[in-house]
């Protein structure tokens, strides 16, 4: 609360046009609630902080879904959301605007955007499913701010730039390639092991985990793309001790920790 209050002071101080706000937990309990968005939007909704936000992702969809706001476009990043999510946004009468609809895909694997009013064409291939919903999640919340204006070819620049840090960002270094994602909860494992499916080579895991997350679960997902696991651990203390860690990942993956 502290840290949101003073990033507001700040915005205030500097000026600016347009602010954006990231919610850090939920939506209903956490800070940037007090805020009155021009749009909101809202990725995806998965199972994580179940302590605060409930067990179930009907549960933590509704929870997610304070942010949007009456008369006001509220992007849907997914177009498997929670029935929740849909009857709260009737409920107050938001607008709901279905980003993953916009996604059309063009030969050679290139993919086009198709807004309400507008359209980007050959948008880069090397984006995963989930990075071009993300993607289009964005395009479509500036396109409903009417006020925004921008020019395709900096958008199309900046989709090819490349993938923010940590999110399967690929690296090389000699005959080794490295594959970096900051993956925390079941969902983004996920997403992460839709692409390790796709290394025709064996794969180490390099794996570190907080202590209060789905340690088997997400183990479970990554394991049949996995040759070795090296378990590891950060100076926090939420995080899982190394040796606990590498005993739990062997019993579960029968594999080399």
């Amino acid at each position: 609360e502290f840290t949101t209050l003073a990033a507001l002071v700040w915005f205030d101080q500097a000026g600016g046009d347009w602010r954006i706000m990231e919610v850090g937990l939920g939506g209903r309990l956490d800070a940037v609630y007090v805020l009155e968005p021009d749009v909101a939007v809202l990725t995806n909704v998965g199972l994580d902080h179940q302590k605060w936000l409930g067990e179930t992702r009907a549960e933590i969809g509704l929870e997610k879904a304070h942010v949007f706001r009456q008369g006001k476009p509220a992007i849907l990043g997914r177009a498997d959301m929670p029935r929740s999510v849909r009857s709260h946004i009737d409920a107050i009468g938001a607008r709901p605007v279905d980003a993953s609809a916009q996604i059309v895909a063009a030969d050679a694997g290139r993919w086009s955007w198709h807004g309400q009013y507008r359209v980007i064409e050959d948008l880069p291939a090397e984006m995963a499913t989930h990075q071009r919903e993300n993607f289009s999640a964005a395009l479509s919340a500036l396109e409903s701010v009417s006020a925004f204006s921008w020019d395709d070819e900096a958008v199309r620049r900046c989709a090819f730039a490349g993938l923010p840090p940590a999110r399967q960002q690929r690296r090389e270094a000699g005959d080794r390639h490295w594959v970096l994602d900051v993956a925390h909860n079941a969902g983004s494992i996920a997403a992460l092991a839709s692409e390790l499916e796709r290394i025709d080579a064996p794969v180490t895991l390099v794996f570190g985990v907080m202590r209060d997350k789905p340690v088997e679960e997400m183990a479970a997902i990554l394991a049949p793309f996995i040759h070795r696991w090296i378990a590891v651990s950060v100076s926090q203390p939420r995080a899982l001790p190394a040796t606990e860690l590498a005993r739990r990942l062997a019993a579960i993956t029968g594999s080399p920790v």
